[in-house]
């Protein structure tokens, strides 16, 4: 009897644990992250629309030499996004997301004369 209660408990556990798991991986959000790779001070300005391109988040950000910011902007509704992206009113770059799950938008400034991208301004797309 002991041994199927402690089997019941340890089932139940594991159970609890695999829930929490898998809200952990599942948010109600979309994530953007601003990565500054380079030597400079940037300004970065984000806009994003929805499906009937209505904007739903615009700030600006000022990200500082190997810095990172990590934003989660509340939008529970699957469907399609656009991000505009601004570095010093200079450089602009869109990126379209399709939300059915978890995504994650990562904003990467380089140096113009950086080995590590031919890009001042990139935009990665990857699965949260």
């Amino acid at each position: 009897m002991a041994s199927r209660n402690m089997t019941i408990i340890l089932v139940g556990l594991l159970l609890v644990m695999t829930g929490m798991i898998a809200s952990i991986h599942y948010s109600d959000s979309l994530v953007f992250a601003i990565e500054n790779h380079g030597n400079d001070n940037h300004t970065i300005e984000v806009k994003i629309f929805n499906d009937d391109s209505d904007m739903i988040f615009a700030e600006t950000y000022l990200s500082g030499p190997s810095t990172g910011i990590y934003v989660p902007i509340s939008a529970s509704a699957l469907g399609s996004y656009k991000y505009i992206v601004t570095m010093d009113n200079k450089i602009t770059k869109e990126q379209n997301v399709h939300r059915s799950f978890p995504r994650h938008l990562t904003v990467e400034i380089y140096d113009e004369n950086s080995t590590r991208s031919d890009e001042t301004l990139r935009l990665k797309y990857s699965f949260a």
